[in-house]
């Protein structure tokens, strides 16, 4: 299940957000290089701390889209 605080639908697709800092809630695409990569080894690494905490499918799916928009760019 995700968790709808970091995405929000579009009119054709889901769109994920930015977690936490100056850009939070902007959606992934208009976040620089620098943020992508910050959030997705953020978050990556708290998942391969903790596979199973709270939240751990909405977030693989999160590190997913970012790197899925780094290799898109």
């Amino acid at each position: 299940m995700i968790d709808a605080r970091h995405w929000r639908a579009t009119e054709k697709r889901m769109e994920f957000t930015i977690p936490g800092g100056k850009l939070k809630g902007r959606p992934i695409g208009e976040a620089d290089d620098e943020t992508l990569n910050y959030w997705a080894e953020r978050i990556g690494r708290e998942l391969a701390q903790n596979p199973n905490k709270p939240y751990a499918d909405r977030d693989q799916a999160l590190v997913g889209a970012m790197n899925a928009e780094k290799q898109r760019r």
